[in-house]
């Protein structure tokens, strides 16, 4: 459960949803329900620091306990609810596998955000459900680099300015400022950069191959998610999103699973936590309805006396 223990961890286990609008929603859809949401607000660890939700490792296991589950009650139908701000490219890729690997039908609701390593979970979708305030955005790869974050895709496109720069000047010819930026680029660098943004587009290939588009137009739409933006936050609303291709639906295409699934949302978006809630419903069983009256020839004599 993501509850604190009394050493201070946190346990990597989702919890079961008790709201009866849920199993409601759950035993009437016939499919699983998992809740993954980042609340706003973090927990603070230090006087004056914050710990805030990205996915990891503790999303991994809680993923895969909930996969378990389901592998278990042989369901392959999933309801999945995404408000994330993102996190590591590798655990969003490998949570973001093990959910298409166990359902053959994903239907993803986005009633805010879905940013980045959330963004690629929310792809694993056979539709993706948006509302006015919903949003994706690029999925441009962000590595450490001088103590900071930044854009693979940034440090790629200034190498390619600088060429471009140099392409009809002699190096003596180039400005100082010019020549002294580009003395500065590393080439190990250059390569692992390039390396980390291949890495990234085959990910984001393989979630949607596996969420059934084509191998050309996966590739298509990685390329747009990856290089096609220059702002790692730009929003890509739904309009934006049916623009490129991907198989976003208005929330009125799904009026009341929208509506529970706010409800959802509303319920752990402002409880503070270091990690994903992770909340989970699965259906009831059905118990075995009344006898029925044996039909057939002994049936018929027991009438006939």
């Amino acid at each position: 459960m993501q509850q604190e223990l009394p050493h201070g961890e946190i346990a990597v286990e989702p919890i079961e949803e008790t709201n009866e609008e849920i199993q409601k929603l759950a035993d009437t859809e016939e499919c699983a329900l998992l809740a993954f949401v980042a609340p706003y607000s973090g927990v603070r660890v230090t006087p004056v620091a914050e710990a805030y939700a990205s996915i990891g490792v503790h999303e991994e296991f809680g993923v895969e306990s909930f996969v378990e589950r389901c592998k278990e009650a042989k369901l392959g139908k999933l309801h999945l609810l995404v408000n994330s701000p993102g996190g590591g490219v590798v655990s969003s890729y490998k949570v973001a596998r093990a959910l298409r690997v166990q359902f053959r039908e994903i239907r993803v609701f986005v009633p805010h955000m879905a940013a980045s390593g959330g963004t690629l979970i929310a792809l694993t979708g056979n539709e993706i459900v948006m509302g006015l305030m919903s949003h994706l955005t690029p999925l441009d790869l962000q590595v450490p680099y001088g103590g900071a974050l930044i854009s693979s895709n940034t440090f790629l496109r200034c190498f390619q300015r600088f060429m471009e720069a140099y392409r009809k000047l002699q190096p003596e010819e180039a400005p100082y400022p010019l020549r002294w930026m580009t003395e500065k680029l590393d080439p190990r660098i250059m390569e692992e950069m390039n390396g980390a943004t291949q890495t990234c587009l085959k990910y984001i290939e393989r979630i949607l191959r596996a969420a059934g588009h084509d191998e050309a137009d996966a590739s298509k739409k990685a390329l747009t998610l990856v290089t096609g933006y220059s702002d790692h936050a730009a929003v890509l609303d739904r309009d934006v999103l049916a623009e490129h291709g991907f198989r976003v639906v208005p929330d009125s295409k799904y009026a009341h699973e929208w509506k529970v699934m706010r409800l959802w949302l509303k319920q752990y978006i402002g409880r503070s936590e270091s990690v994903h809630h992770m909340r989970y419903c699965l259906p009831k069983k059905k118990g075995p309805g009344p006898p029925r009256a044996r039909k057939g020839r002994g049936a018929s004599l027991k009438k006939s006396r």
